[in-house]
């Protein structure tokens, strides 16, 4: 959770997982 709250995860979120950081994913 906290890696989905990471400057790094900004190019996750806006490739693959939702706004929310994937939390729905989870």
């Amino acid at each position: 959770v906290l890696f989905l709250a990471s400057p790094a995860s900004d190019y996750i979120t806006g490739a693959v997982l939702p706004v929310d950081g994937g939390a729905t994913a989870l």
